[in-house]
């Protein structure tokens, strides 16, 4: 906390006078332009050219959903000075998050599906801090050059049995550079590196014994030579690639491919750094399209295929398992495709702006032995609507509302079934999920915010947003920051 403390004093000091005009600098900031060429803003080379002023914002926020409920102190910086643009950013976020069914993992995204398993569960206090900055350096008219890194962690505990206390760390590094080839065009090429690692120990007080733990593999399946051991294990993983970027400066082809792989390995430390089971992922994304400075069109492809290792040991000898084998038992492919738009009209000091787009994704998991799979694939269409109002010079008004409506296509599930009365509980949680994501579902949202300007240099902002999808409960926020 006392870092982010210092960073948010930091950035204070050195973005004071920066700025020109506090309303051009927001209504530049809130342009949905950029999100028409989404995964260029990787290559820190490129940060230079996101926004044309400068603006600092401290805020606090609240997020309530049926999964997390917190409170969140942020402070981010845009800053252009010369051939140099610097930004950063800190946040610290704490709370709870509720309705821990059973798994007492974070990051589940990330780690899945090697969870660790009991069969009560329960809420957890959560704290969360994050740090960050990007510098980017124009090198004359031709080159620009970028670096970036971020840390991230998170403390999560429980202080009823089961109790555990996972703790999570992440570091990424990314540096990048472009060239100028026309006086439209910039090639650009960079490349990132994160290192990544989760402590789970899990912990019960209570004289009247304690409930078994699981370490899942898949679909409802465990390692069962290792049930009921290994109650402290880590994950410890990397992930690095790199990606090609065509970027006009204005008008013009904008084009994006990027890959990626990742190694996860899940170590039991009980069992003497045990390396239970290991996940190799390979991502692929890429987009192209055409965009101006009030409209354009992308299409886009996401490809990601997870594969899950088992690992097959002797019997121990000296408290150590000899590794005999590596097994793949599990499979996963997610699918994206879609086409996105933007029209951005603007009357008087009205922005108004349009977004259409269509998604089409596949999803499948396949568990080799017992053979158990699901698969599904659905689509989603809609649009979203925006609009940025400045009245008198004082005030600032935002709003935006977003539709989609999300039709299952196909799906199947096959065997996805336990005889172990213990991991029911699991399966049922997998059984919800997949009926849910196979179901034809609707999505809404809308915002709200207010920017008060002060002297022409600093504003005073709140914002209130609620989300919906199908089958879940809502989300809301609110927030109050203060802009200069």
């Amino acid at each position: 906390m006392a870092s982010l403390l210092y960073l948010s004093s930091l950035l204070l000091l050195n973005a004071t006078s920066l700025f020109a005009q506090i309303d051009t600098a927001i209504i530049n900031h809130d342009s949905p332009i950029p999100r028409l060429t989404g995964e260029a803003w990787n290559n820190p080379a490129l940060t230079s050219f996101k926004y044309s002023s400068s603006l600092t914002e401290m805020s606090g926020r609240f997020m309530n959903c049926s999964k997390e409920r917190y409170g969140e102190f942020k402070a981010e910086t845009y800053i252009i000075k010369g051939n140099i643009t610097l930004t950063a950013d800190a946040k610290y976020d704490n709370g709870a998050m509720h309705n821990v069914r059973f798994c007492e993992n974070v990051d589940i995204q990330k780690v899945y599906p090697y969870l660790t398993y009991d069969a009560v569960g329960g809420n957890l206090n959560l704290e969360r801090y994050a740090f960050g900055g990007c510098v980017t350096i124009a090198l004359g008219n031709r080159w620009t050059i970028g670096a970036s890194g971020l840390y991230n962690a998170g403390l999560y505990y429980r202080n009823v049995d089961p109790r555990p206390k996972d703790i999570t760390a992440l570091l990424e590094i990314s540096a990048g550079a472009s060239y100028s080839l026309t006086e439209k065009y910039r090639l650009a090429l960079n490349g990132d590196y994160s290192k990544y690692k989760q402590t789970c120990e899990i912990s019960f007080m209570s004289e009247l014994g304690s409930s078994k733990i699981y370490h899942m593999t898949g679909l409802g399946s465990h390692y069962a030579r290792f049930a009921g051991q290994g109650l402290s294990s880590y994950y410890n993983g990397f992930k690095y690639g790199g990606a090609l970027t065509l970027f006009p400066l204005s008008s013009g082809i904008y084009a994006n491919v990027g890959a990626h792989i990742e190694k996860i390995n899940h170590i039991l430390t009980d069992l003497n750094k045990l390396p239970m089971s290991k996940i190799d992922n390979r991502s692929l994304c890429a987009e192209a399209g055409y965009k101006t400075d009030i409209w354009g069109v992308t299409a886009f492809c996401n490809f990601e295929r997870r594969h899950g290792y088992e690992n097959i040991f002797g019997d121990a000898s000296t408290a150590q398992y000899p590794m005999i084998a590596s097994l793949g038992m599990f499979l996963s492919n997610s699918n994206r495709i879609g086409l996105r738009s933007l029209y951005s009209l603007k009357i008087g000091k009205t922005r108004l702006s349009f977004s259409p787009e269509i998604i089409y994704t596949h999803y499948s998991e396949s568990y080799r032995e017992p053979a158990k799979s699901i698969m599904i694939d659905n689509l989603s269409a809609g649009t979203g609507a925006e609009m940025t109002m400045l009245i008198k010079n004082r005030v600032i008004l935002r709003a935006d509302a977003c539709y989609r409506y999300i039709p299952a296509l196909s799906s199947n599930s096959v065997n996805i079934t336990t005889d172990n009365p213990d991991i029911e509980p699991f399966v049922t949680i997998l059984s919800e999920g997949f009926d849910k994501a196979a179901s034809t579902r609707q999505f809404a949202s809308v915002n709200a915010g207010l920017d008060i300007l002060l002297k022409n240099k600093y504003a005073v902002t709140f914002d209130a947003s609620y989300s919906h999808l199908s089958g879940e409960a809502g989300v809301s926020t609110f927030s109050i920051s203060f802009k200069f």
